[in-house]
């Protein structure tokens, strides 16, 4: 390397591919990594591992109960360390967590493979479906919050999604903002159909080659069978039931998958089915990730926009 000074300014040159580059003071361009953790103060007595949501400076034990108010179902992340209240606590925002049975809801050890969502008891975690109950209305939850994937019967793999707010009975909480609107039917539809929008109307929505940009993209599900021309209620972004008929090539969802728009009418898909691959080459002109299964008929609507394919 040589120096160089221009203008009371230093360089140094080096050569990168044959080309030679001048670094003002010898340094180039730096970025600092973005954190994966925080420092936050202890609101009260928090356990390692334990979910967190933030007030302040002070972070405290997040949960999901119904009839609380919904910031405590905000986590941010979990802790990384046991800290008494008052004292600094690291809060891991989005990395490989540990978690211990005293982080469990109704379970000793995470199962891998496993979604797990926030518990409706202080800074806990559970399986969609555990001895005590399933994440919904009826199981005494205020809102569905999925927090990562299990790595190992000990890690978490800290992802935390939007949530979910679930209302049924014994929830207290605020009103929600619709999530599904009323259109007119324009064919016979099925309850847990896959539909776009064409005017005042819904129709099957499909992701077959040849389709086009308004048949692949889908608003949503109906929450009921509709004939043609008749109201229907059309579920935009929440949990939606879907049985056989709605899913290509399957007659239950397989929890933990992601589905995405089927070539036939109506329907989600796995990526991959005995039905063929979601690609150019298996007859698709889109994929289109419909959102995550969360049991064999439990469908967590979260509709990302539509990715043409080519061969």
């Amino acid at each position: 390397m040589t120096d160089r000074a221009v203008f009371n300014r230093r360089y140094t040159s080096f050569q990168a591919d044959g080309t030679q580059v001048w670094l003002a003071n010898g340094a180039g361009v730096t970025t600092s990594p973005s954190s994966s953790e925080r420092a936050f103060t202890a609101g009260e007595d928090l356990i390692q591992g334990a979910a967190v949501y933030v007030s302040g400076l002070n972070v405290y034990n997040a949960n999901a109960a119904s009839g609380i108010a919904s910031f405590h179902y905000n986590p941010i992340g979990i802790t990384s360390e046991a800290a008494s209240a008052s004292d600094q606590v690291i809060v891991i925002l989005d990395d490989i967590v540990s978690i211990s049975s005293d982080n469990l809801y109704a379970e000793t050890s995470l199962e891998v493979g496993e979604y797990y969502f926030l518990a409706p008891t202080p800074g806990q975690i559970t399986k969609y479906s555990t001895a005590s109950g399933e994440v919904d209305a009826n199981g005494g939850f205020g809102a569905l919050v999925n927090l990562g994937t299990a790595v190992s019967s000990s890690e978490l793999s800290l992802e935390i999604q939007p949530i979910v707010e679930l209302f049924g009975p014994g929830n207290t909480g605020p009103i929600p903002a619709p999530s599904q609107q009323a259109f007119t039917a324009g064919v016979d539809l099925v309850e847990g159909e896959i539909v776009f929008v064409s005017g005042v109307y819904v129709l099957p929505a499909t992701a077959i080659s040849g389709a086009s940009l308004e048949e692949y993209s889908p608003v949503g599900a109906t929450s009921q069978s509709a004939s043609a021309l008749s109201q229907v209620n059309v579920i935009f972004d929440d949990v939606v039931t879907l049985t056989g008929e709605n899913i290509t090539g399957e007659s239950q969802l397989t929890p933990g998958q992601y589905y995405y728009l089927s070539k036939f009418s109506g329907q989600v898909t796995k990526f991959s089915t005995a039905s063929g691959e979601v690609t150019a080459s298996g007859g698709y002109g889109a994929l289109v990730n419909m959102g995550l299964a969360f049991s064999t008929s439990a469908f967590h609507l979260q509709i990302q926009s539509p990715s043409d394919l080519y061969s």
